[in-house]
């Protein structure tokens, strides 16, 4: 089988880049011929260690400089963000030259992309969608000031709802989205997890020292550690307004470490950097705001005492999952699409969405009980880590691939025995 992925940036080491990736490479391994397409590549910025056996196209290559400059300036209006939506997905389709079995588009722009090819070729689209959009659902995940956000949910819907339309088979990672995108688009959905590499993220005692040390955490310090892109979406904010609370409440040795790359959002990073000021926390919030190589986050991993991920509206959430794998225990939202998987108190530590009180009982009971973090870790490893692998994920993917193909021969037999009954 011969599988066109498509996505419109592999310019930083997120979580949409890393699902495209690592489904390209295991469907090499399981004998198929799977190529990436992007708008933007950056060898450099975007997992060159797995990169590095796969085929990936692009419009442009960037440097890592082109990178930055871009993120700086990615904020736009709406007829220019229109404008780019339509003309990057012409870039994108007119990228793809070769005849392919399936079309897997992975973003929006992607879609679009996707169903060019298909009129021009008759393939079918399998779409992961990674995450709702705003218009999809109101105040799922604005990005505009209210009438403008109105207006260009509008413009977005016009533009979507024909493209969906023509999309053979609709996947998800989690049954929120699942819900959003069937009751929007009266379409049915699939929901495929995506997994973790077990073999990558699994606990490095020897780091523990190494990287406390390095961000001024004492060893008997109750670390608290974010690991990931800034985004407003996260909601760091609450888990500071909880280090705060717990400040005045007499836990003086909990610390939070928050780490990963600022370019998506300098604003918001700001915003957090003066919370930190005005809560007085800075001797008990360290920022380390760079990209981190993969190879690198499980030694952060190994560092901290519990996982922080308040994220809001959020399709699933992979880097819950490569926490527990290396035996840190996880505090999550339960507007977080994780969650759909794990159990309050016996694999997670889960809490209601902007509920700084929550959050602090949670922090509190886990510095009180080791036994606890322990036992967390554990049956999150029995119940659940055991049935989230990229193996699974690309072999479910490739069932839907070969569901698709097999609903097409059919229709196609059906429509020749009715042409020549």
């Amino acid at each position: 089988m011969r599988v066109a992925i498509l996505i419109t940036d592999l310019i930083t080491n997120g979580g949409a880049p890393r699902q495209a990736m690592l489904l390209a490479r295991w469907l090499q391994a399981f004998g198929h011929d799977a190529t990436l397409f992007a708008v933007r590549y950056c060898p450099e910025k975007c997992f060159p260690e797995i990169a590095a056996s796969l085929d990936i196209r692009s419009v442009h290559r960037l440097s890592p400089t082109d990178v930055r400059r871009r993120n700086r300036g990615r904020h736009h209006g709406i007829a220019s963000g229109a404008k780019r939506h339509l003309w990057e997905s012409r870039q994108l389709a007119n990228l793809v030259r070769e005849p392919y079995d399936i079309l897997n588009p992975h973003v929006r722009g992607a879609t679009r992309a996707a169903v060019a090819c298909k009129r021009r070729t008759g393939a079918p689209v399998v779409w992961m969608c990674d995450d709702a959009r705003n218009w999809e659902e109101p105040g799922y995940r604005p990005y505009y000031a209210p009438p403008v956000q109105w207006l260009f949910d509008r413009v977005m819907s016009r533009i979507e709802k024909p493209v969906v339309r023509q999309i053979d088979r609709i996947v998800t990672l989690d049954h929120r989205v699942k819900r959003i995108l069937e009751s929007y688009y009266g379409r049915p959905a699939d929901v495929i997890r995506s997994g973790l590499d077990s073999a990558s993220f699994r606990a490095h005692l020897g780091a523990r020292e190494e990287i406390r040390a390095r961000h001024g955490v004492e060893p008997a310090d109750f670390l608290l550690l974010w690991l990931g892109i800034l985004e407003p979406h996260r909601h760091l904010e609450d888990a500071l307004e909880g280090l705060r609370l717990l400040r005045l409440r007499g836990r003086s040795n909990v610390r939070f470490l928050i780490a990963g790359t600022p370019e998506f959002a300098p604003g918001y990073v700001r915003r957090l950097q003066e919370l930190v000021e005005r809560y007085r926390l800075d001797g008990f919030v360290r920022f380390h705001l760079s990209a981190m190589p993969e190879s690198e986050m499980a030694d952060y991993y190994s560092a901290a005492d519990a996982l922080v991920y308040l994220a809001e509206n959020q399709c699933w959430g992979l880097g819950v999952f490569e926490a527990l794998a290396c035996d840190l225990p996880v505090i999550v939202s339960r507007a977080c699409g994780a969650h759909e998987v794990l159990e309050d108190r016996r694999t997670a530590m889960l809490v209601s969405p902007r509920n700084s009180g929550e959050f602090v009982d949670a922090v509190a009971e886990l510095a009180c009980a080791p036994e606890l973090r322990r036992m967390l870790v554990t049956e999150a490893r029995t119940r659940v880590l055991n049935r989230i692998t990229w193996e699974a994920y690309a072999r479910n993917m490739l069932h839907a691939f070969e569901q698709v193909l097999g609903e097409r021969s059919a229709t196609v037999r059906a429509n020749h025995r009715e042409a020549f009954a």
